[in-house]
């Protein structure tokens, strides 16, 4: 046969598709999200093993009321729980006495804001507890350290916070009416320049200073000029119309008096001053009631501190106090008590 009339040589190429494409590397990504998500569970089965019950209750009932318990400094209030439901019982026992509805949870709130289950005896004191009288109650409750819910700790605070700002708008409202006492009385406008009246962190200040020309007292006497004294009796109208207790206290300048500190001084002399301008308010009109401190400061606390000899340390204080201060008063004598008697046996 000839060259020419050779057959010829047919190269026959394989197109690659349909099936055999679709094994890339797109399982490779598939399988380990299975794999991580397959260690994530076991992970967390792992954790929640090593949790003890206790927490993981406390973890349950935070998520079904979890705004409130957050606002409750750890533990739930209300009623009304969210739409979310947990798995497991949250049987909640009422009973119902003379006084009202007393409701128990299997999981009460601890001292640290979390939760710890209530066990048999617990159940048992508490049904003790329910079956006392009122009298028993209450004597139980004299003998054992008073416990108070969230709720009402919170309704505590919010009325704490209410009385403030009442008591600062009356005593806003008592400078005010003092002020206006001074300016249309013609017996203290021309006195208004030895009237100053400041808010304090115990209560409203008014103070009557002593001026170069114009003295309060005689050189080392607790006896008031005449015009001191109406001030001091047109005052004690007008701070008698709030019920706030009121604290006097006398102030002199640093000058010393001849016979030295063992002798008659000047914090003698500061005290028989802020008694004479309690008698002086009592004759203006003020209940002698409203009073609760009458003390004498000498010299040390100044007004004028650069110049200790100045007229104008020699002053009468009047202070119309909040109710804060005049408890911190109170509380001196009720500490002075128990260090001589010791604690009463009701613990009050």
């Amino acid at each position: 046969m000839a060259e020419s009339e050779k057959a010829p040589i047919i190269i026959k190429r394989k197109k690659k598709g349909g099936h055999e494409g679709g094994h890339g590397g797109a399982w490779k990504i598939a399988y380990a999200d299975f794999v991580t998500a397959m260690m994530a569970f076991f992970l967390l089965m792992w954790l929640l093993s090593s949790v003890p019950q206790e927490k993981l209750s406390g973890i349950a009932s935070y998520f079904k009321t979890p705004l409130k318990i957050a606002l409750a400094g750890g533990a739930s209030v209300g009623d009304t729980t969210s739409p979310v439901k947990l798995s497991g019982s949250d049987t909640m026992t009422r009973q119902t006495g003379a006084e009202g509805k007393t409701a128990t949870k299997p999981f009460a709130p601890d001292a640290q804001g979390g939760f710890k289950p209530t066990g048999p005896e617990e159940t048992k004191k508490k049904t003790k507890e329910s079956k006392q009288t009122p009298q028993e109650q209450q004597t139980a409750g004299e003998k054992s350290p008073t416990t108070s819910s969230p709720q009402e700790s919170i309704d505590l605070v919010m009325a704490e916070v209410e009385l403030e700002k009442r008591e600062k708008v009356l005593l806003e409202d008592l400078k005010k009416k003092v002020e206006l006492s001074i300016a249309n009385t013609a017996s203290l406008k021309q006195f208004s320049q030895q009237i100053l009246l400041d808010n304090t962190p115990e209560g409203l200040r008014v103070q009557v200073i002593d001026m170069q020309n114009r003295p309060m007292f005689a050189s080392g006497s607790a006896q008031f000029q005449p015009y001191a004294s109406t001030i001091l009796r047109e005052l004690g109208k007008v701070l008698n119309e709030v019920p706030n207790k009121v604290s006097l206290s006398g102030h002199t300048d640093a000058k010393p008096f001849v016979g030295g500190e063992r002798g008659y001084s000047n914090w003698e002399l500061s005290s028989d001053r802020a008694n004479a301008s309690r008698r002086e308010l009592i004759a203006g009109g003020m209940d002698d009631s409203k009073i609760i401190r009458v003390v004498g400061l000498g010299s040390a606390v100044p007004f004028d501190a650069d110049d200790p000899l100045n007229p104008i340390n020699r002053r009468i204080s009047i202070i119309v106090m909040k109710r804060k201060a005049e408890e911190n008063i109170r509380s001196e004598s009720g500490s002075m008590d128990t260090m001589l008697h010791g604690p009463s046996p009701s613990g009050k």
